[in-house]
């Protein structure tokens, strides 16, 4: 369905103002300025969701779980109200932004991602440059990364990532604008420590750049291949030796000395050092729950628990919502996904968000990010020009 003149106008301002809500959770967390501006961005999707027939008994079903929910943490779980409300809202705000956007066809979006993308770069850059941004870790801890003017990292890195897939995308035929959008990535890599988006700036650079050269190369001739192999070994030899100087290697030899992990190549590392202890997270959530009732088991412990979180979204969407919210989730995202017969594009756009979820988390529950689940659904051809 394509949108009227001032809904896309309202989405385009919406997308515009993501960077500056993000920093007012950060700068201004007891305002809730970003929690106000995106209830009332949840109303409107609510409004509109309402006036398609074909949505309006999902949407109902929605709410009335997104209810049931509140008042089974409010009164079960002994929750406090405030904090079950923002709990199931950031659940729900997923759900309806998979609600509206899966029959919302919007490629024009596609030109305005490239102006969020320069606010959470020039932000974070300006913040570095000018010192008034934040670090993510204490000087105690030994370790290094700067997360600016925004209260998570995690979400940064996961918008920032799928920002870049869809930019290099749309500018795949401007070598320049890429290169250029490419260093800026770079950049923030190295200051940030995050091994998500140093990791998935380099497979989505060098896979965007490989399936160019793949459509040209029967074109060129001899000199011409062997120049171009000659600048990606010389491009990868460039990212391996940064690596080695980036604050993401930094950290993990920080993290394989703290946990003393003596082997490279096994579970251990894997657990302590490429996913920061996740796994280990997750065996005591699961002990956890084997003492609880069969309701936690079936809608969860609720997001107040003080348990600490596994950061891996699927686990931590079953521990605080249980296997009826955890499989609601994904009836809804398998159900729209196949309706929208997904293309190529879209499907990998899915898989990178897909993956971050699973690897650091900070995308399913996190409305800053759960939006550009939206972008999949609604941009069909991310390579359109802009």
């Amino acid at each position: 369905m394509k949108t009227s003149k001032r809904d896309e106008i309202i989405l385009i301002l919406y997308f515009l103002l993501q960077p500056l809500l993000d920093v007012c959770a950060c700068l201004l967390p007891t305002y809730s300025i970003h929690l106000v501006v995106r209830g009332l961005f949840a109303l409107w999707l609510i409004m509109k969701i309402w006036q398609l027939p074909e949505r309006r008994l999902l949407l109902v079903l929605l709410l009335l779980i997104c209810g049931g929910y509140v008042g089974y943490q409010t009164f079960f779980l002994k929750d406090a109200l405030m904090e079950s409300v923002s709990a199931v809202f950031k659940w729900g705000y997923l759900l309806l932004v998979l609600l509206y956007f899966s029959q919302l066809k919007m490629d024009t979006l596609t030109r305005w991602l490239k102006v969020v993308f320069f606010e959470y770069v020039g932000l974070y850059l300006c913040s570095y440059l000018f010192h008034f941004g934040f670090n993510i870790y204490l000087k105690t801890d030994g370790k290094e990364g700067f997360r600016g003017v925004f209260q998570s990292i995690n979400e940064l890195s996961a918008i920032l990532v799928i920002l870049y897939y869809y930019l290099l995308l749309s500018w795949r035929k401007k070598p320049l604008f890429m290169a250029v959008v490419s260093l800026l990535m770079i950049a923030v890599c190295l200051l940030s420590g995050t091994k998500v988006l140093f990791g998935f700036t380099l497979l989505i650079f060098f896979g965007v750049l490989g399936s160019l050269l793949r459509e040209k190369w029967s074109h060129w001739t001899k000199q011409k291949k062997g120049g171009l192999l000659l600048a990606m070994a010389f491009v990868m030899v460039a990212c391996i030796l940064l690596f080695f100087q980036s604050n993401v290697y930094h950290n993990m030899v920080v993290q394989q000395d703290f946990f003393q992990v003596k082997h490279l190549f096994s579970l251990d590392f894997i657990n302590r050092v490429l996913f920061n202890n996740r796994f280990t997270f997750f065996f005591r959530n699961m002990t956890y729950m084997k003492r609880q009732s069969i309701l936690c088991w079936l809608f969860g412990i609720g997001a107040s628990n003080p348990l600490k979180w596994i950061e891996i979204d699927f686990f931590d969407l079953f521990i605080r919502f249980g296997a009826f919210g955890l499989l609601w989730t994904c009836f809804l995202f398998f159900f729209f996904m196949k309706q929208s017969r997904f293309n190529k594009l879209q499907m990998l756009a899915f898989l990178i968000l897909g993956i971050i979820s699973f690897t650091s988390g900070h995308v399913l529950l996190s409305p800053a990010v759960s939006l550009y689940f939206g972008v999949v659904f609604a941009c069909t051809d991310p390579r359109s020009p802009f």
